[in-house]
């Protein structure tokens, strides 16, 4: 009914083509998950006590940076390791980072439907989306 709609009101044509693309599916390893469920902290309250487009404050020295609850933050040690951390994150907000890092589909197959706080330290292969 759509495309229907779109050629007519707005003389648009569409075809159909078929392509074959590389998917990456995220699935739960045998044992089961290990992600740790997210936890409230009235330490960082999280978006909703910043200000509308404003980053969160740093940390005091000395103290680990924790991202607001609902967010994941990515950075790079000079030696090239990865780490991402995600806190309050849904396995949804994880495949579509994924994603986005791999330049590829990202599909979740994990049935997981919490939010979860966890910290992911990798290196990356370079041959594969990262720069």
């Amino acid at each position: 009914m759509m495309v229907a709609l779109l050629e007519q009101r707005f003389a648009l044509k569409f075809h159909h083509e078929t392509r074959t693309e590389q998917v990456n599916t995220l699935i739960v390893a045998k044992h089961g998950p290990k992600l740790k469920a997210a936890t409230a902290d009235d330490e960082n309250p999280g978006k909703e006590g910043a200000s509308a487009g404003m980053p969160p404050p740093l940390p005091p020295a000395g103290k680990a940076f924790k991202p607001p609850s609902g967010s994941m933050s990515m950075s790079m040690s000079p030696q090239g390791m990865r780490t991402f951390i995600a806190r309050d994150a849904t396995m949804q907000q994880t495949v579509n980072l994924l994603g986005n890092l791999l330049g590829t589909t990202v599909i979740d197959r994990t049935g997981l439907t919490g939010k979860y706080d966890y910290t992911l330290e990798f290196a990356p292969d370079l041959g594969v989306g990262f720069s």
